[in-house]
């Protein structure tokens, strides 16, 4: 999703979505470390200009939104005079929580036209799932996701169903056991763990996939930076019923505080406030 400044005789606002710049050093961090040099330092002149250009709006703006605290001080430490406030996502709880009985299968979520969602669900298929395997043989990954790329579609087998874009995520959310987010770079607000976590679902996540959320590794979610961990902790919620119950409901409470409506009613309420005292008296 794109950056968007919008303009009028009430000001400027600039709606950073994410801070691509980060996203973009965070990858060329990622190629550096996997030994591909070249496209290190081709993201790395990418991520510069961007940064130029991000920033530039900020300064030109009246108001900038962000989707998490972090982006927010990340902001305002290289832009102090900037006004920078946050507006996230917004998750509504599922009415009914279904508990783990009969299910089974991890689930996926993610728009493989975002870079990351293909570098991650590659990632969670050949070097987490095999892992996975060694305890709990058969696993089923389903990824779900819109325009799945052909690097994707070559990972489609016995144990990794390729589900494409789906109409309602209900029903896996229902079905499969878990969410993971295996997210290796990025930026912002993972709409694909709120969301989950708001069904009721425990999810897996890298440090990554969480940041901004303020959420509590081993009270609303499982994290982990390595794919021995993270398979780790995928086994301990295929193997525990209670801590599973107690990360669905945990989980599903803290994303209805953190991105429920109310939060979001009470920010834009704020920010339409702001813009009234920037109008223009006729």
């Amino acid at each position: 999703m794109p950056n968007l400044l919008v303009v009028s005789t009430s000001g400027a606002g600039y709606d950073t979505v994410d801070v691509h710049f980060l996203r973009l050093q965070r990858q060329a961090g990622l190629a550096a470390a996997t030994g591909d040099a070249a496209s290190a330092t081709a993201l790395a002149g990418k991520a510069a200009a961007s940064r130029e250009l991000e920033l530039g709006l900020v300064r030109a703006a009246d108001v900038t939104l962000v989707v998490s605290e972090h982006e927010q001080a990340l902001l305002r430490s290289l832009v102090p005079e900037a006004d920078v406030r946050v507006l996230s996502n917004v998750h509504h709880r599922a009415g009914e929580l279904p508990g783990p009985q009969g299910r089974a299968g991890l689930l996926f979520v993610g728009s493989f036209d975002h870079l990351p969602n293909r570098d991650a669900v590659i990632w969670m298929a050949r070097e987490v799932l095999p892992l996975v395997h060694h305890r709990h043989p058969g696993t089923v990954l389903h990824v779900v996701g819109s325009n799945p790329s052909p690097d994707v579609l070559d990972l489609a087998d016995g144990t990794v169903e390729i589900h494409g874009w789906v109409a309602d995520l209900v029903p896996l959310h229902q079905r499969c056991r878990l969410s993971v987010a295996p997210l290796r770079y990025g930026a912002g607000v993972k709409g694909k763990v709120g969301e989950s976590m708001a069904a009721g679902l425990p999810t897996v996540c890298t440090p990554m996939a969480v940041e901004g959320m303020r959420l509590v590794d081993g009270e609303h979610v499982l994290v982990a930076d390595d794919a021995r961990r993270f398979a780790d902790q995928v086994v301990a919620l295929l193997d525990d019923d209670a801590l599973w119950c107690r990360l669905s409901e945990a989980g599903a409470n803290a994303i209805t505080e953190r991105f429920g409506p109310d939060v979001a009613r009470a920010a834009l309420q704020d920010l339409l406030a702001t813009a009234a005292k920037l109008t223009p008296s006729s």
